[in-house]
């Protein structure tokens, strides 16, 4: 083994990208400890320790982990003080030649603290971000196929965020906050900084930089030649021109992390011009973005990556390889019982970590998330104390010290990051703690944050918290003091929500609707809740939504009067046309989340069910079909004819996820009996008898709804673009045979599955299959409707769209509206006049009738459930157009067909 000579004992003077001399000091840090002893080194040492390190890193089976540098035949012993001593010596060593610089820029990469620890506290990159090694993580692409009334949105897997950089030149990786967005890039600077001194020009160089730092006024170039000379520095002649040359070269991977921490002046401007630089990022280049879901808007239309959940399986593992199998077992089973409220935050690595660290140092759990960091804090302050620090300050004060900076870092709105000298300003030099006055000096406060690694210094002039959450609980918990002494807050809280104060959201037509504006305080204010419940009785007015996730962190422990206030808000606004469609869309799946009184769960028959609420329909001649001079029907619409119908009742609201969720719980997919003949095929992911092939079908659905779709697939072939093979293969793709079926396709997709809004991705066997359950619990006969019921229902007085015969884009959900479905009930204004809703747009509604030529022939046969053939949708759906909207509109697809837009609701029929 290989070891640097011993550090010289007297003190020299380098300090953070100063250089004097030609020697350094460095203070040691072991891991989260820094141990108050400064060691010394000589130019000549850290030259030595260079020179023996760099042909290490040049190795292809180099490994990195804190304290060590080894290849199979050698190693280097490199603690975190000699580390970060050879980083700042090769930081201020002036290098006119720009392959010195950036070796030295990518050596120094290598020793970077953060990043070296990802060796050894996550996995390899097929586990990216993941703190245990035998966790993988997972990511979705969301994947947009098709174009205009057939597009679909669906979220596909991807095991590696390489596949992801591999396919798409600009992508933003989304994700909840502390799920490791930061750790991927740093992952991926890291490895690709070793690729680049290993193959030179055949890798990108990486180059790492944080939005938060971009200043208002600055161009996406600009800041990043400005980043490129700090972070390789020397005798830089044009930073932005060696910038641009490689940019040209297409060699650069540029990793941008959290959009969500940029600063808010300018902020539009800036998001355009990165949009700007994204489309006109040459070829071989890589441009990643990472930011919290809720804060992207998708102003920067570039491909969207989500950080995917950890499953209860990764949960599982890695509580027991950290605690060890017994102690992790018993965290996962009071996660599960006592504490199920913080079993979705598990799901998120940074907590999953605090959870862990938490109940190994008491054996238990707090209630709440702002307990978590309360108890992360409380550690921290105690470790530091039992080390003796000589100008030790009171934790309590630290805490009021540091809250009071958190709280003004928040206020400036200048992102997460700002200068030391201003920060210092911020720290008040005294705080009253149990009616003390303790001195909190600015510099000692900053010194022990430092020491405790609360506070980072990513630089020598600036400051941030070492992560973004710490410095929300920080100043949640300023929050809180500022609510006691009286102060006013509710201009933290106001966000526009009305349609005359909401701004215009940039979006193209296809991007779904993004959600309100925020105004930077929603995290802070969840924590504060979690710490003090009464403040969301503060919230509610001012911010209903807000006020509703505070409630829904506080889980079962939230107050019973608190929450049916905020249900009671959150329904009106989803009704209420005067707000606007986001804000109402926000408030629909808040009351998903949230408990939807509309659809309460009941116990019948001994099972948990949600009974539909059912509208009667007098019998009668129904008029159904387009007349010859429709000019925007299709010929399968006419003639218009009369059918004679008995009385029925048929759905106020299509099925939704939380009343599917019951026929899931039951054991629906298991139970034979609810199942047709041709749907026990399908759910054993077999071929039905007498079905055709799934490519066959599918391109005869397409020439349906686009009737040129026939010349243009022959464009294709005789360009050879496409064959039927490419055809038939990529739909058996989509729609794989030989899996047994368990699930509505997308139950998963956090985009689909909020309990208020209609299930989608269901086929016609498993909306028949709802229906039979359904009845064999209540007793009552629930039926799918027959297309002249479903049909009659929208159109009574001769309506063209369910409210009216003129077009109102305003009424429904539909291509120009949410590009999403919406929660249920969520345009009141587009209902019919007895209160049925969502018949126009939404999603696409099974019928339990067999596609055939008008008029409709009722001793057919065509309501049998037994039989083969295409099954009739109606009523348009999300990403359809007018045309596809109306109530006379005629769709069809065969019974095993489910897409993002395919759902249904019920029908009572008395005498069918």
């Amino acid at each position: 083994m290989t070891t640097p000579s011993e550090p010289s004992p007297h003190p020299q003077n380098v300090h953070a990208g100063t250089f004097v001399g030609g020697d350094v000091r460095a203070r040691n840090f072991i891991g989260r400890d820094q141990y108050n002893i400064e060691l010394h080194f000589s130019g000549a040492q850290l030259q030595d320790i260079r020179e023996q390190l760099l042909p290490l890193l040049r190795r292809p089976d180099v490994s990195i982990a804190d304290g060590l540098v080894s290849s199979r035949n050698d190693s280097l012993a490199i603690d975190t003080a000699t580390a970060d001593a050879l980083g700042r010596y090769l930081a201020a060593q002036p290098l006119a030649d720009a392959q010195q610089r950036e070796e030295a820029y990518l050596v120094r990469l290598c020793l970077d603290a953060g990043l070296r620890r990802i060796y050894s506290r996550y996995v390899p990159l097929s586990g990216g971000y993941r703190p245990v090694r035998e966790l993988s993580p997972t990511y979705s692409r969301i994947l947009v196929r098709g174009d205009g009334p057939q597009r679909t949105i669906e979220r596909v897997r991807l095991d590696d965020i390489r596949q992801a950089l591999d396919e798409h030149p600009a992508f933003i990786l989304l994700a909840q906050p502390g799920a490791g967005k930061t750790t991927v890039l740093q992952r991926l600077a890291l490895e690709m900084a070793l690729a680049r001194l290993q193959e030179g020009d055949d890798a990108r160089l990486p180059l790492f930089v944080r939005l938060a730092a971009q200043k208002p006024d600055e161009a996406p170039l600009d800041f990043l030649a400005r980043v490129w000379q700090e972070e390789a520095p020397g005798l830089h002649a044009d930073a932005k021109g060696e910038i641009a040359i490689a940019l040209r070269q297409g060699r650069l991977c540029l990793l941008c992390d959290a959009l969500n921490e940029a600063r808010r002046e300018n902020y539009q401007q800036r998001m355009q011009e990165w949009a700007d630089f994204a489309r006109r990022l040459p070829t071989g280049n890589r441009l990643i973005f990472t930011c919290r879901s809720q804060d992207y808007n998708g102003g920067l239309a570039v491909q969207q990556v989500e950080v995917d959940p950890l499953s209860p399986e990764q949960i599982q593992d890695f509580a027991r390889l950290y605690l060890g199998q017994e102690k992790g077992a018993a965290l996962w089973r009071e996660l599960q019982s006592a504490h199920a409220d913080l079993l979705d935050l598990a799901a998120i690595p940074y907590y999953l970590l605090l959870m862990t660290e938490a109940y190994a140092a008491a054996g238990a759990l707090p209630s709440h998330r702002a307990g978590l960091f309360a108890s992360f804090v409380e550690r921290l302050f105690k470790r530091e104390m039992e080390k003796h620090h000589a100008d030790w300050v009171d934790a309590a004060a630290q805490n009021v010290a540091l809250g009071r900076l958190a709280f003004a870092m928040q206020e400036l709105g200048t992102g997460t990051q700002v200068e030391i000298a201003w920060a210092l300003a911020a720290i008040p030099p005294s705080v009253r703690v149990e009616w003390q006055t303790v001195a909190t000096a600015p510099e000692t406060i900053l010194r022990l944050g430092t020491a405790a690694n609360l506070l980072a210094l990513p630089d020598g002039g600036s400051l941030r918290f070492i992560h973004h959450l710490l410095q929300e609980y920080f100043a949640a918990e300023e929050m809180l003091r500022r609510k006691r002494a009286g102060e006013e807050l509710t201009r933290l809280w106001r966000v526009p929500s009305r349609v005359e104060e909401m701004p215009a959201a940039e979006r193209g037509q296809w991007d779904p609707l993004p959600e309100p504006p925020t105004s930077g305080w929603e995290q802070t204010t969840i924590l504060a809740s979690g710490l003090y419940p009464a403040l969301i009785d503060a919230v509610q007015p001012v911010n209903p939504a807000l006020a509703a996730r505070c409630l829904l962190e506080l889980g079962d422990d939230s107050d019973a009067g608190q929450k049916e206030r905020s249900q009671t808000a959150l329904l009106e606004r989803l009704g209420t046309i005067a707000i606007h469609l986001r804000s109402r869309m926000e408030a629909g799946l808040l009351l998903g989340r949230l408990g939807d009184p509309r659809f309460p769960v009941e116990t019948v028959n001994g099972v948990k069910v949600i009974l539909p609420q059912m509208v009667e329909i007098a019998g009668g001649q129904a008029e159904i079909g387009s007349d010859t001079d429709d000019a925007e029907a299709d010929d399968d619409e006419r003639p218009r004819h009369s059918v004679e119908l008995a009385a029925y009742a048929i759905g106020r609201y299509p099925v939704t996820n939380a009343e599917y969720a019951c026929f899931m719980n039951a054991g629906g997919y298991e139970e034979d009996r609810y199942w047709s003949v041709g749907g026990k095929y399908w759910l054993r992911g077999e071929s039905v008898p007498g079905e055709d092939d799934p490519a066959d079908s599918y391109i005869r659905m397409l020439q349906r709804r686009l009737r040129d779709y026939s010349s243009e697939i022959g464009r294709w072939v005789e360009r050879g673009l496409m064959t039927y093979g490419d055809v038939a293969a990529q739909v058996h793709e989509w729609f794989p045979r030989g899996e047994a079926v368990r699930e509505p396709r997308y139950w998963v997709d956090g985009a689909l599955n909020n309990p208020s809004q209609p299930i989608v991705g269901v086929c016609w066997y498993e909306a028949v299959a709802y229906a039979k359950w359904l009845s064999e619990v209540t007793g009552t006969t629930y039926l799918l409707p027959s297309e002249p019921e479903w049909e009659w229902a929208a159109r009574r007085g001769g309506c063209v769209f369910p409210w009216g015969r003129g077009w109102d884009e305003t009424k429904l959900n539909s291509l120009e509206g949410c590009v999403v479905p919406m929660p249920v009930g969520g345009y009141l204004q587009g209902a019919t006049p007895d209160g049925i809703h969502d018949l126009a747009g939404n999603v696409w509604e099974w019928t339990a009738t067999r596609y055939t030529v008008y008029p409709y022939d009722p001793d057919a046969d065509l309501e049998n459930l037994d039989a083969t053939g295409v099954r009739i949708l109606r009523g348009g759906q999300w990403l359809a157009n007018r045309k596809h909207e109306r109530c006379a509109d005629r769709d069809g697809n065969d019974a095993w067909f489910l897409f993002s837009h395919n759902g249904f609701r019920l029908a009572r029929t008395y005498f069918r």
